[in-house]
């Protein structure tokens, strides 16, 4: 469990040439749980989860560029705005199963999951040059099995059985 709170946060952005940036807003706050655990669920069986939750927010209302002289809106962060790159939820689990063969061959298959719940590239979408995606969550699994003996190892493995698309991040410049 933890709470961590940010004066002067610091957040990526946009200008209105397009360029990347950093502004500082004032206050922001992260609240979680995480937990993990590993046990054996029989002589050959090891079971890994872990689940995370976070609330990830700005607190306090603040002005991160004034554009009124342009007679453009102002760029604001608002409470209760959900910090970037944050998903609320993510969970993952693996299976190791592992046995010695008659041959002497050592035999290994692992499964693996993970999931990420939705979340955003920017606080808002009212900055003028945001950069605001909604990415939606998604689940991805993995798998591999292995044969060993003595000094040599053959692994054949499979990244996204599902075929799952997912984005973890993204860039767009959209001036408003």
């Amino acid at each position: 469990v933890y709470q961590i709170t940010w004066e002067d946060i610091q957040l990526e952005t946009f200008n209105a040439a397009g360029f990347k940036g950093v502004v500082n807003g004032d206050e922001a706050q992260s609240t979680g749980l995480e937990l993990e655990a590993t046990f054996a669920a029989s002589q050959y069986l090891t079971v890994t989860a872990g689940y995370s939750y976070v609330n990830a927010e700005i607190t306090e209302d603040s002005l991160i560029a004034d554009r009124s002289g342009a007679g453009l809106p102002n760029d604001m962060l608002y409470d209760g705005d959900a910090l970037p790159y944050v998903p609320d939820h993510q969970a993952s689990i693996a299976l190791d199963y592992s046995r010695a063969l008659a041959s002497g061959m050592l035999l290994d298959l692992h499964l693996d999951g993970n999931y990420r719940a939705d979340f955003n590239s920017q606080v808002n979408d009212e900055l003028f040059f945001d950069n605001y995606v909604e990415f939606e969550g998604y689940s991805q699994w993995n798998t591999s099995l292995s044969l060993s003996k003595d000094a040599w190892r053959a692994t054949l493995w499979a990244r996204n059985l599902t075929n799952e698309e997912g984005l973890s991040s993204a860039i767009v410049r959209n001036a408003k």
